[in-house]
């Protein structure tokens, strides 16, 4: 059975490529025509980025979730709350959750790409910045969340190492440990700097070149998420690391 991480994975692939071609292509098409015609084709490329980061972020989330269950329980109840069945459920939750936004935006909200300032911004009319203050919430309370998880992983980690006796199993697992403590760090960061450059710099400065650099923070979080999981996981699902929980029994780092 592939594992639910590597599933989550996945299809966080796809979501990376429709940033990639909303904030990378789309974008160059507009600069290089200096012009952002048709306004609705515009209107369409804003609703996809902003769609695909909501549902991209749900399963970053869940990622975290899946660790946090790993670490924490024993491998039958993993088993079966991230089996086939539910994993396929998340994920096709996580589409239908971006697919909701996405007709939101297409009908109500607009986000549209601005040629002056070299990001998508919300619409001036009033029900756009309430649902650009609705996604500030969502953005930073998702960020916070997914902070929290980690820090709980890095917790019974550290916990785990520290009752170990045999020095070789204690080093092999510090090495481990550190893996996850940088995946997690690299992650949250790049999260949370992302939310800040695109909510949050807007606000104090109005250079241009601030605003290219924002789309510039986008790319490379919408390139990086799934290259940084793989990279520091390297094990094939039927090789993953398994630690001995608190309680006896085996926990696989990655369920």
């Amino acid at each position: 059975m592939c594992k639910a991480y590597y599933k989550f994975t996945i299809f966080m692939i796809f979501v990376e490529m429709t940033q990639l071609i909303s904030v990378g292509v789309a974008p160059a098409s507009f600069l290089l025509r200096h012009s952002t015609d048709p306004l609705w084709l515009n209107h369409v490329f804003g609703a996809i980025v902003s769609a695909s980061w909501f549902t991209y972020s749900f399963l970053i989330h869940m990622i975290a979730v899946n660790r946090f269950v790993c670490m924490y329980f024993q491998p039958n109840v993993v088993k079966v709350v991230f089996s086939d069945r539910n994993v396929h459920l998340i994920i096709v939750s996580a589409y239908f959750y971006g697919l909701v936004w996405l007709l939101l935006f297409l009908t109500a909200g607009k986000v549209s790409f601005d040629l002056s300032s070299f990001v998508y911004l919300y619409e001036k009319d009033t029900f756009s910045q309430k649902i650009r203050s609705v996604e500030i919430v969502v953005d930073v309370g998702n960020g916070i969340a997914i902070l929290c998880w980690y820090i709980l992983i890095f917790l019974k980690l550290k916990a785990k190492n520290n009752q170990i006796t045999d020095r070789t199993i204690s080093a092999r697992n510090a090495k481990v440990e550190m893996k996850v403590f940088i995946q997690a760090a690299l992650l949250c960061f790049m999260t949370c700097f992302l939310i800040f450059t695109w909510f949050v710099i807007p606000i104090i400065t109005d250079n241009d070149w601030v605003d290219l650099g924002t789309n510039y923070v986008w790319l490379l979080v919408a390139s990086l998420n799934a290259i940084l999981y793989l990279t520091f996981n390297k094990n094939p699902p039927s090789r993953a690391p398994v630690y001995t929980n608190i309680e006896g029994g085996a926990a696989p780092l990655i369920g």
